[in-house]
């Protein structure tokens, strides 16, 4: 009896000296089986190596820190390395990779526009600073005013307690001047003399408050020197930052490259990983 032949769905090739190509068909095929990629083809090793480059200088960049990496002149650029032919890959990850290029590749449109939005970001953090330094300007003002009232008003009290040591400086001459030739009394001297002592001691009082308060308002107003000087260079800073339209076009284009930068990138972490 003959050899039976092996069933109709087994290949035999034996020492057949033949290329196998399966058919795209064939290929379309087992990949909508779900088969795993290394389960039906092998990946060319410079797409490999291409693909392996992308995703270790990736590693850990989430999508600001690659554009911003990208948009560093002094940063080596993360396509300098030549891209070979992609074969031996699915479409969608060969999809991942044009779509990583289209969006970090310097002078991308979504790179221009993540810089716009950079600017803008500066000069919305560049304006509250020049808020907050105009409200320590405007604060130190305040205290400036607060204090010059007080000066004015110890001032004020100074020339009264004056004028009224003056006053009983005259009723003490008077009394002591009648103490002297008999029509006066010595307590009344003595009072008075008390009393003058007591509108000195006053007077030394509000002179003494009144240079510390003066002393205060010298070094406020160095304070708001140097407050105004922060303010000036932190406006100047402003007018360095152009202010830039179309901010809803760019963070339209900004925040859909941003999802499909996240996942371009997980899609060919999972497809390296599949390779071994």
């Amino acid at each position: 009896m003959p050899p039976r032949a092996p069933p109709p769905t087994e290949l035999q090739v034996g020492d057949l000296d033949v290329d196998l190509v399966a058919s795209d068909d064939f290929r379309m095929a087992i990949r909508e089986d779900g088969l795993p990629y290394h389960a039906w083809q092998v990946v060319h090793p410079a797409s490999m190596a291409y693909i392996r480059h992308l995703v270790e200088s990736l590693e850990d960049l989430n999508f600001d820190d690659a554009c911003m990496l990208q948009l560093d002149d002094d940063e080596s650029d993360l396509f300098s390395v030549h891209r070979p032919e992609i074969t031996g890959v699915p479409h969608d990850i060969e999809s991942a990779i044009d779509t990583l290029e289209e969006i970090l590749s310097r002078g991308s449109p979504t790179l221009v526009a993540y810089q716009r939005e950079d600017i803008r970001e500066r000069r919305a953090f560049q304006e509250e600073k020049v808020r907050a330094a105009m409200a320590d300007v405007r604060y130190v003002d305040g205290l400036v005013d607060e204090h010059m009232d007080a000066v004015e008003g110890t001032r004020a009290r100074i020339h009264g307690a004056r004028s009224s040591k003056q006053q009983v400086l005259g009723k003490l001459t008077a009394a002591e001047a009648a103490a002297a030739d008999g029509t006066g009394e010595a307590a009344v001297v003595a009072s008075l003399e008390l009393e003058f002592d007591e509108a000195e001691d006053k007077e030394i009082a509000l002179e003494a408050k009144f240079m510390r308060l003066w002393l205060s308002v010298l070094t406020l107003n160095k304070h708001r020197g140097v407050a105004k000087r922060r303010f000036e260079d932190e406006v100047e800073e402003l007018m360095d930052i152009p202010e830039l339209p179309g901010r809803s076009e760019d963070e339209h284009l900004v925040g859909d490259a941003e999802e499909r930068y996240e996942d371009s990138v997980l899609l060919l972490d999972e497809f390296l990983d599949m390779q071994y």
